[in-house]
């Protein structure tokens, strides 16, 4: 009887270190998940404010000169 709870607690023990050491994976791997999703969000946040105007002014010039712009119309006559 003595042997068989010797074992049953050498059994506890074992297990628990297992469940320790996937708890633990388990938390690294959600890190480098959170890691990832930083680093993709800094690279995304880098690439807006990159071709964000940088002022007001700049804005509005961009929306002035977009404005002016006039698309090319062939001339229908020469092409019948």
């Amino acid at each position: 009887m003595r042997g068989f709870s010797a074992l049953l607690g050498y059994v506890v023990v074992l297990y628990g270190i297992y469940k320790v050491y996937t708890m633990s994976r388990e938390v690294s791997e959600i890190k480098e998940m959170l890691r990832d999703i930083r680093s993709q969000l800094d690279a995304r946040d880098a690439v807006e404010r990159a071709h964000a105007p940088q002022s007001t002014e700049n804005l509005i010039r961009a929306v002035n000169s977009a404005s002016y712009q006039v698309p090319e119309i062939e001339n229908i006559s020469e092409s019948n």
